[in-house]
């Protein structure tokens, strides 16, 4: 029995066809915006009074994941602006090239895209930057100074690699925007 497949050639054509198209970076970032929102719907509050030595349920334990998933989708869609705004090519000859993009560098991604973020907003970009190489995937990032307390704006300090459920509002709002700039908002 023969199969027949397409061609390496035509395969080839295929790959840098996704990986120059918007749409397909949109589309990865929705799936990874449905596990995060799924993530988030299952996550419950952490109980600060469990008995030393308890096991955590493992609906408290969602939060990183969910923002290690943020994260990605929020990547996906700046890389999708960043195409459509521009003439680069991220894919070229069967070869993703990311050439003077600093993949996980959400701030720097954003106004790479020409994609306006507010103060506020960049400290969470920072923040959820910083989980993308370290808290949300290992226990330590990649060097002690993303562990570096910081100062807020509104005078308080934390560590940039915390988790905060308070983040969510601004990461989905800006979701949107990007969304609506990529000319899909019938999707929201």
């Amino acid at each position: 029995m023969s199969t027949n497949y397409p061609s390496d050639n035509r395969t080839k054509e295929r790959f840098d066809l996704a990986g120059n198209a918007p749409s397909a970076w949109l589309m990865t970032a929705d799936f990874l915006l449905a596990g995060a929102r799924v993530l988030i719907r299952e996550f419950q509050s952490p109980n600060m009074d469990l008995p030393i030595g308890s096991l955590i349920p493992i609906e408290e334990k969602l939060l990183p994941s969910a923002f290690l998933l943020y994260g990605f989708a929020l990547e996906n869609l700046m890389k999708a602006l960043l195409l459509k705004k521009s003439d680069r090519k991220f894919a070229i000859d069967g070869k993703l090239k990311l050439e003077n993009i600093d993949r996980h560098d959400l701030s720097l991604l954003a106004q790479q895209a020409d994609f306006y973020v507010s103060e506020e907003e960049k400290l969470v970009l920072s923040s959820l930057s910083t989980k993308l190489v370290s808290s949300a995937r290992y226990p330590v990032g990649k060097n002690w100074e993303k562990h570096r307390l910081r100062q807020y704006p509104n005078g308080g300090f934390g560590s940039q690699t915390s988790f905060n459920s308070g983040d969510i509002p601004m990461i989905e709002a800006m979701v949107k925007r990007l969304i609506e700039e990529l000319g899909y908002d019938d999707l929201i």
